[in-house]
């Protein structure tokens, strides 16, 4: 667990992640925490058989790169965002007030992984959730400002797909939600 962390006035003011977040078998857990966890310089992977678990109020910003999922993830109650986003009271880039822009940042859930997203914000993504054949599964999620909310093949299976929303997307989803 990754939690109680804090810090300002320096020229990163997150808790960087980067390469394997997990080994097979382990479960991480990111806690809410003054500063915001950021995944940046290279992509982030959550291994097979492994779990990441994202609790309420924490917030994630990515800097280009993906989140890459081959094991289970589950998030409730998070914001995923821009590194550039400071609307949540946050400058992770120590750059002063920006205004973001989509940049190539994707959450992937890969092949053999599952997922159970709730309660969540997704901005500025190029694709904010990408599936490949991973089990869908969503409730009362938003996507805004993104370049493509949801991107996943006609033969997914989604579980569950409730109170979804998009606003100021370029384009929605790849496949039709129930």
């Amino acid at each position: 667990t990754i939690s109680g962390n804090d810090g300002s006035q320096n020229g990163i003011n997150a808790i960087t992640m980067i390469g394997s977040l997990t080994q097979s078998g382990d479960t991480l857990t990111l806690s809410k925490n003054p500063l915001p966890y950021l995944i940046s310089v290279m992509d982030t992977i959550v291994s097979a058989s492994s779990t990441l678990s994202i609790e309420s109020g924490a917030v994630i910003k990515f800097n280009g790169v993906f989140l890459r999922i081959l094991g289970s993830f589950s998030a409730n109650g998070t914001l995923f965002t821009s590194a550039y986003d400071d609307s949540d009271g946050t400058d992770a880039t120590g750059n002063g007030a920006t205004v973001p822009t989509s940049g190539s940042q994707e959450v992937r859930l890969e092949s053999g992984s599952s997922s159970d997203i709730a309660d969540a914000e997704f901005r500025y993504f190029r694709k904010a959730l990408a599936y490949t054949s991973s089990p869908i599964s969503l409730e009362n999620v938003v996507f805004t400002n993104n370049t493509l909310g949801i991107s996943a093949g006609a033969a997914e299976t989604i579980l569950k797909a409730i109170n979804v929303t998009f606003s100021g997307n370029t384009a929605t989803s790849t496949i039709t939600l129930p």
